[in-house]
């Protein structure tokens, strides 16, 4: 669901002007905005919705300044983002001549994204710097997301897939395009490594076999007999503070 959200603030950027002729110059007031790594040249700067926007250039591929803010934004603490394991670098697509890459990180309560595209042959980098709910509800105060839930709020487990212990049930029911699949969906405060390791420890346990980790950490597969087991874990975009278990099986 974040990445999703995170790809389209990729285009956005791109259509929206490149990231470039809007906010403050700073070429000659650097201690506004992020100060960028050596190799890239500070030029604008500006704040919306308790979001930061720095543009900088520099030089080399997409997939090159990618390297070069990882590694910036390493040294100062910033943690690869747990919500895309392993999705640190999207693909560089090629759209009408421009190829775009993007990085995400945390820190706190803080989330950074660093959207690298080269254009006619010059490198920009955006890093957008502000709170996780500013980025996720788009309106810079975290009113759109519920309240976590205290118990579960409707619906039915799947027969034989366990329950997270602690979890919260917040929907379940049938996959309208899919004949005799079951779904449902879960919330937790514990972090998503955490559930994905507990699945992957357990589901064993209740006659699932070939039980397999995917997607750089998020997602579980696993079978037995003629069912197969579909979960996956991301942050919430609903309620406040927690995690989403979605569950599938036939």
């Amino acid at each position: 669901m974040l990445k999703k959200l995170l790809v389209l603030v990729a285009v956005g950027i791109l259509l929206l002007g490149l990231g470039c002729g809007n906010g403050e110059d700073n070429g000659a007031n650097g201690d506004k905005g992020q100060n960028g790594p050596s190799g890239f040249a500070q030029m604008y700067t500006d704040t919306e919705e308790g979001i930061t926007s720095t543009t900088y250039m520099g030089t080399g591929t997409a997939g090159e300044a990618l390297e070069v803010f990882e590694s910036w934004a390493h040294d100062r603490g910033w943690e690869d983002y747990e919500a895309v394991p392993g999705d640190l670098y999207l693909p560089v697509e090629d759209i009408h001549d421009i190829s775009f890459g993007m990085a995400t990180f945390t820190k706190g309560d803080q989330l950074l994204v660093v959207v690298a595209y080269v254009i006619e042959g010059q490198t920009f980098a955006v890093v957008l710097v502000g709170p996780y709910d500013n980025f996720y509800n788009g309106n810079g105060n975290g009113n759109d997301l519920l309240p976590p839930p205290t118990q579960d709020l409707t619906g039915e487990d799947i027969e034989g897939v366990p329950r997270y212990p602690g979890a919260f049930r917040v929907e379940s029911g049938e996959k309208w395009d899919i004949v005799d699949v079951q779904y449902a969906v879960y919330v937790t405060e514990d972090d998503i490594s955490t559930v994905v390791q507990w699945y992957a420890d357990n589901l064993a346990d209740h006659g699932w076999s070939n039980v397999d980790v995917k997607d750089g950490g998020y997602e579980i597969t696993a079978t037995i007999v003629h069912r197969v087991l579909m979960l996956e874990c991301s942050v919430s975009d609903r309620f406040m503070g927690v995690n989403e278990i979605y569950v599938q099986s036939n």
